[in-house]
């Protein structure tokens, strides 16, 4: 296994923007490694996003050297310089994600004169038995896409700094560009993270006479985002502990009636028996509430939907850049 130290040096640097002032910016550094997409890929990739929109900073990131540089990647550029041959920068201030932690020095992440953002997307970093708590203990401004994250770190009383809750945002207008009003799937069950309770509840479905899809396929985000799209109501199996789970609030926009078991970091958003049905995360319990959607009244399912559109509006990208952006502004004075 390489090092620490000798994946530091082998790191490479990010572009900055067209028109960045040299020495009037702040020059804000990410790392990343990316071995494939996923959520929390695309996440950081927004925060970098929300960072070239800031008239006060810069964003520059670095990837590991066993980094895809292909069109999976979202930071691949074509026509951009390849990643070796991006410049060298003395960064103002880091956003590590989750490990990005190991590729500080230890003594640098105990007493960093750089203020570091920390971006926390799983309820794993309150978790004392996982390797992501151990970060706890180094001085950080913590962000938090959820506040059931938020919540579970403060409690744990071992973050050195700030925590702090940005609410999750998401592109409403792409969302809404997908949007069809020809519902054809009655019910799509998305069991990606839960295969076996899937088929399960498929089957049980499908022998009653229902008319019922299922998901267990790793699909791209546009097909997976088109998929939800056609449904009326969707059934969705995160994994048990979530720090957020998005694809519950894709849907939401996406038109479909909402079921969802208890993940914890869904808690904020979905709200049973309002926007959507919040089951325990159980197979009898996860089967009552596919029932009880299937047998809404016209007028109290679009209720539900209604109010499930009105949660969406809160959670736009617009919105989270606006807060993320305050705060660096602010990082100056929080450090």
């Amino acid at each position: 296994m390489r090092s620490v130290t000798l994946l530091r040096k082998l790191l490479r640097f990010g572009p900055s923007p067209p028109g960045a002032r040299e020495g009037a910016l702040k020059h804000v550094m990410f790392f990343r490694r990316f071995t494939k997409l996923d959520g929390g890929q695309l996440k950081v990739w927004e925060y970098f996003s929300h960072v070239k929109h800031s008239p006060h900073h810069v964003p520059h990131i670095r990837f590991s050297p066993d980094s895809i540089w292909s069109p999976v990647n979202p930071w691949y550029d074509p026509g951009g310089p390849l990643p070796e041959t991006w410049p060298d920068v003395a960064p103002d201030a880091y956003v590590l994600n989750a490990n990005d932690w190991r590729i500080l020095e230890p003594a640098a992440r105990d007493a960093s004169p750089v203020p570091i953002v920390n971006l926390l997307q799983s309820m794993i970093a309150a978790d004392p038995t996982q390797h992501l708590y151990k970060f706890l203990k180094h001085k950080a401004v913590r962000v938090c896409v959820s506040p059931e994250i938020a919540d579970a770190v403060r409690a744990t009383g071992a973050a050195n700094g700030p925590v702090v809750h940005i609410r999750m945002g998401t592109d409403l207008g792409r969302l809404r560009a997908l949007a069809t009003a020809e519902k054809d799937c009655p019910l799509l069950i998305a069991a990606l993270k839960n295969r076996e309770l899937g088929t399960a509840l498929h089957a049980r479905l499908v022998g009653a006479g229902r008319r019922v899809e299922l998901l267990t396929d790793q699909l791209s985000p546009h097909d997976f985002l088109v998929r939800l799209s056609r449904a009326r109501t969707v059934l969705l199996l995160p994994y048990a502990v979530e720090g957020f789970f998005l694809p519950a609030l894709e849907a939401m926009v996406l038109g479909a009636l909402v079921i969802c078991p208890d993940c914890v970091g869904n808690r904020s958003f979905c709200l049973d028996g309002v926007n959507c049905l919040r089951p325990a995360y159980e197979a009898s319990a996860i089967e009552g509430a596919v029932a009880e959607a299937l047998s809404l009244t016209p007028d109290r399912r679009q209720v539900m939907l209604d109010r499930a559109a009105a949660t969406a509006d809160r959670h736009s990208l617009m919105g989270e850049r606006r807060a993320f952006l305050e705060l660096l502004d602010a990082l100056p004075r929080i450090w």
